[in-house]
């Protein structure tokens, strides 16, 4: 009798004091408007900064959205600039031309524009910065282009290329300071082109989908790589590299091309993906579905997500929209599903279930106290 008035006790608290919501389904997303008509996304950073350009005339600037203001950062003194990456100190680097018209990496940092400098040649841009200020790119040697890391002590460094390979770039590189991007697999313009991992002074190659192209663009903290691959003739694929494997994550409708552009340290990725009417479509990859981000948002906003390019680990998106004839960079601010109210149903059931393990307790007690 006592372990059965221990589970009476247990069944009220269960139902009293358990949840009385169930989840309202997927995430949605409300959206912000950032800057000018045209502006396109690079990279949003853990506080919810973007890095980005948009049209200044008949050239390009690189942007900084910070504290709900839009910031032109500007150029080297040349027409055009564009931000390539943030970190979480707010520090954005790119590509930006000089008085001579070279285009050269910048750091922007306390509102100021500096060149990167080369290996030796006349171009070079960035592409990511990670929180150690450790930055990474491609630059012009006297030899070719490679993909180069830069520290303030160390200066630009050459990355090399996988064995035989006579270019390569790097796109992006996390915390601990693994480096992907892309290289030539031997000499222009037969060489496949893969994706790589640089560590510990080592480039390795991911392979592909195919064995002739791919990409690495973006790595988490957690060394997971995101980038595409060719999966076919005139189509890529976005794609996975995680422990070891390569993984083909398709597209919105099954056929067409799709790209994976960041991934944050939860897993989730985004990127784009051709749909039936040969357009393009932002989508959020997680628990292996890829899902159309125009899905998540207010069908009454008019809005429709026409390609993701950053998340960060709140979950955020920066991401480029139109709607009507207005296309410009979106910031995706993610929306605690509404609970919904647990069906009466559900209550009575519980109830009913308590009355009849009362009732039974009390038969069974009158019953004994008659032997």
């Amino acid at each position: 009798m006592a372990m059965r008035h221990r589970f009476t006790t247990m069944l009220f608290l269960t139902i009293l004091t358990g949840p009385l919501v169930a989840q309202a389904g997927p995430i949605s997303y409300a959206i912000t408007p950032i800057g000018t008509v045209g502006g396109v996304p690079a990279s949003i950073n853990n506080g919810g900064e973007v890095a980005g350009y948009f049209a200044s005339g008949e050239s390009t600037h690189a942007f900084l959205y910070t504290a709900n203001t839009f910031v032109d950062l500007g150029t080297l003194g040349g027409g055009s600039s564009r931000a390539g990456g943030i970190n979480d100190a707010g520090v954005v680097v790119g590509s930006a031309e000089n008085f001579a018209g070279e285009t050269r990496a910048f750091i922007y940092a306390n509102g100021t524009m500096s060149d990167l400098g080369t290996l030796g040649g006349a171009n070079s841009s960035a592409a990511a910065i990670n929180n150690k200020g450790q930055i990474v790119g491609v630059a012009d040697s006297v030899s070719g282009s490679f993909a180069f890391a830069y520290t303030p002590d160390a200066g630009m460094q050459n990355l090399g290329t996988l064995p035989g390979g006579v270019f390569s770039r790097a796109e992006s590189i996390n915390d601990v300071g693994t480096v992907v991007g892309g290289s030539l697999v031997g000499d222009f313009p037969l060489a496949p082109f893969h994706a790589f991992e640089y560590a510990s002074g080592s480039m390795y190659d991911l392979g592909s989908l195919n064995g002739a192209w791919s990409v690495g663009k973006a790595i988490n903290n957690n060394g997971e790589t995101v980038g595409w691959s060719n999966a076919g003739f005139n189509v890529d694929h976005a794609v996975l590299y995680a422990d070891g494997l390569l993984t083909d994550l398709g597209t919105l409708n099954g056929f067409g091309s799709s790209l994976a552009y960041d991934i944050n340290d939860a897993g989730q990725i985004v990127g784009s993906s051709e749909v039936y009417d040969r357009e393009s479509r932002g989508f959020l990859y997680e628990e292996g579905a890829m899902i159309d981000l125009t899905t998540l948002i207010d069908s009454a906003s008019g809005w429709t997500i026409e390609s993701a390019y950053s998340i960060n680990n709140q979950h955020q998106i920066a991401a480029f929209g139109c709607k009507a004839d207005v296309c410009q960079t979106l910031l995706l601010d993610p929306v605690t599903p509404v609970p919904e109210p647990q069906t009466d149903s559900t209550l009575l059931a519980g109830l009913l279930l308590i009355r009849w393990v009362l009732r039974g307790r009390r038969t069974r007690v009158h019953l004994g106290s008659g032997g």
